[in-house]
């Protein structure tokens, strides 16, 4: 993860005016989406709205259209609840034991979870779309590199190098460890230090680069791309106009599957065809188009008419090619993508009372995903942990069951990783999101915006 990962920002456009029956705008669902520090979405309400990020970080202003017919105002809940779904997956995928299952039960619940690793895709393409989102918004503002770059840095870096600090320089200092497993990580720290963890793993056929017993990094791996999106983005989002910038979703989603594509001709056996960022571009292309086109009254209503037909068609193909190598290395990631952003738009779009809304704006799926980040990073830990003192085959005994022991551990690593994300985030991660008020975003007045559509672009 993390996806996150994905992580949080303020995002702020103007917001459609009231839809009338002649209108083709998209539900504004879709538009006026702003994330805070906490994992929380939020959408405008009024002309010079302040925007509250968490109730402790500062606060935005950003001037804002007045009609929200669907009085669609305030915290978007439901992207909360997307995020926690991403996560769910995510954890649902690490926490079930390996192997085949020996009743119906017990093979469902594992086939379900061989599915949770395409949570990383739904964090990818809901930071596209956020992220994305932000940049247009605050472009034609003062110190817009300057801003965005530091706004991250708040959110992000304090946990992902306070667990470095911890691993690779307190841990020494009271514990040497002398296992050839943390002596070869300790070598490879550097990596981690640069968020490099995907390139070395790109190059290596090691899939457990960065874990010694119950240290487990190697999920950075998310990291990595997410920041190093973060970091060449901005530049295309600040030079290039619309148009452009939908050629470049483009471009980058077929980028992403060309390289796939090279490695599997090639015959590579690293990981480079799932940890390398060109090849997980895509996914944040994918989620960055959605936010361009949403700000176009046209394109949007298109936008939101395909949704359901390509989250079906995602589907079918996904199951007709499954165990064909040329989708699980090339064509699955894209497939996953598309599915993941039409599945978001199906949610943002549809009414508060919506079963897909209902399934996810609910406290559960809400308290997931504001501390998404944090369980990320931190659950392998946890999962390390586990699997040495509280194994599945243990519980499988005392329950004398081996369904009964699968959702023991689950649940426990469910709740161990939400308990850390808690911690995590009231202890620590929260209190340095005070300095992102030296970094607000401003957007250039309205009456100064070029507008094209909904939003100024």
């Amino acid at each position: 993860m993390s996806a996150s990962s994905v992580e949080n920002s303020v995002s702020q456009g103007q917001a459609p005016a009231a839809k009338t029956a002649h209108s083709p705008a998209i539900d504004p669902r879709l538009l006026t989406l702003s994330r805070d520090a906490a994992g929380r979405v939020a959408a405008a309400d009024s002309p010079s709205t302040t925007i509250p990020e968490s109730s402790s970080a500062p606060q935005a202003t950003f001037p804002l259209a007045p009609a929200d017919p669907l009085r669609l105002r305030g915290h978007v809940p439901v992207l909360d609840g997307l995020r926690g779904l991403a996560i769910g997956l995510v954890l649902l995928r690490h926490f079930t034991p390996l192997g085949d299952g020996q009743s119906f039960i017990g093979t469902l619940v594992k086939g379900i979870a061989k599915v949770g690793g395409f949570g990383v895709d739904l964090f990818f393409v809901l930071s596209g779309f956020l992220i994305t989102g932000i940049l247009l918004s605050s472009k034609d503002g003062p110190r817009y590199f300057r801003n965005f770059l530091a706004r991250r840095a708040v959110r992000i870096f304090p946990l992902y190098y306070g667990v470095l600090i911890v691993v690779f320089v307190l841990l020494p200092l009271f514990h040497r460890a002398s296992s050839p497993e943390f002596q070869t990580l300790q070598q490879r720290q550097g990596w981690l230090w640069v968020y490099g963890t995907n390139i070395f793993t790109s190059m290596s056929t090691d899939e457990r680069s960065f874990s010694a017993g119950w240290v487990q990094m190697d999920h950075f791996w998310s990291l990595a791309v997410e920041e190093h999106f973060y970091l060449f983005w901005p530049l295309i989002v600040f030079l290039l106009p619309r148009r452009g910038l939908i050629a470049a979703c483009i471009a980058l989603v077929a980028i992403a599957l060309a390289t796939r594509l090279g490695y599997f001709l090639k015959q590579s056996d690293t990981m480079a065809f799932y940890t390398l960022t060109p090849c997980r571009a895509d996914a944040l292309a994918i989620g960055g188009l959605i936010a361009i086109l949403a700000r176009s009254p046209s394109a949007s209503a298109f936008v939101k008419k395909l949704a359901a037909p390509l989250l079906l068609i995602a589907i079918a193909i996904l199951a007709a090619t499954w165990n064909a190598d040329l989708q699980v290395f090339v064509l699955c990631g894209t497939l996953m993508a598309l599915l993941m952003g039409a599945l978001m738009i199906l949610v943002l779009t549809r009414s508060p009372g919506h079963p897909l809304r209902l399934a996810l704006d609910n406290p559960i799926m809400r308290t997931l995903g504001k501390y998404s980040y944090a369980i990320y990073v931190l659950h392998p830990f946890l999962q390390s942990v586990m699997n040495e003192h509280l194994s599945y085959q243990r519980l499988a005994g005392w329950t004398h069951s081996g369904v009964a022991g699968t959702f023991c551990f689950l649940a426990i690593g469910l709740a161990g990783s939400v308990a850390l994300g808690w911690v995590s985030w009231h202890l620590y991660e929260k209190h340095f999101l005070k300095l992102k008020r030296f970094f607000e975003y401003q957007e250039k007045a309205p009456e100064q915006s070029r507008s094209t559509g909904i939003l100024p672009v």
